[in-house]
């Protein structure tokens, strides 16, 4: 059985990723801020803040999984393209990858955006260049990079999805 530490789990997109893995009989372990009403089998852990997290709370919760999916990150309506927030998002990123690394987590899945691209070509596919124009992008794209290198280095799996203007 797969273990999957899910972030952003009780999101937008978490959610949709939770119940895809719940589906496939996974074993989930789901970083929350707080107690979620979420589906018996999945093991909560609290962590007040992700981002901040020392690097020792990050290990204990990456400790025995398989994948970590990562989907948390700052997402105010309205605010999250330009918020500070999105470098504490960067930071925490890179650290909860280091500690999946640390432990002997094999497999590391982060959530990108279509904003990581350029959209002043008129039109977005997955071969548009990229280019951001916001602090969202540009923090997405650095976390894509950086951990496209570290994971190479350390002989680790790495995907990075990235997501087209949601709806819901």
């Amino acid at each position: 059985m797969t273990r999957v530490l899910l972030t952003g789990g009780t999101g937008f997109v978490g959610r949709q990723i939770l119940y895809c893995l719940l589906k496939r009989d996974c074993k989930v372990r789901m970083a929350v801020r707080t107690s979620a009403v979420v589906a018996a089998e999945v093991e909560q852990v609290i962590v007040s803040d992700l981002f901040v997290a020392p690097q020792h709370e990050l290990e204990r919760l990456c400790s025995g999984i398989d994948i970590v999916i990562h989907s948390a990150w700052y997402s105010v309506p309205g605010e999250y393209q330009t918020a500070h927030d999105n470098l504490s998002c960067l930071s925490g990123t890179l650290r909860l990858a280091q500690a999946a690394i640390t432990v002997g987590v094999p497999r590391f899945v982060g959530i990108g955006t279509c904003f990581e691209y350029d959209l002043s070509t008129g039109y977005l596919r997955t071969d548009t260049p990229l280019l951001p124009t916001t602090l969202y992008g540009a923090c997405k794209l650095s976390a894509f990079r950086s951990l496209s290198k570290l994971m190479a280095r350390e002989n680790r799996s790495m995907s990075w999805c990235r997501l087209f203007y949601l709806y819901g």
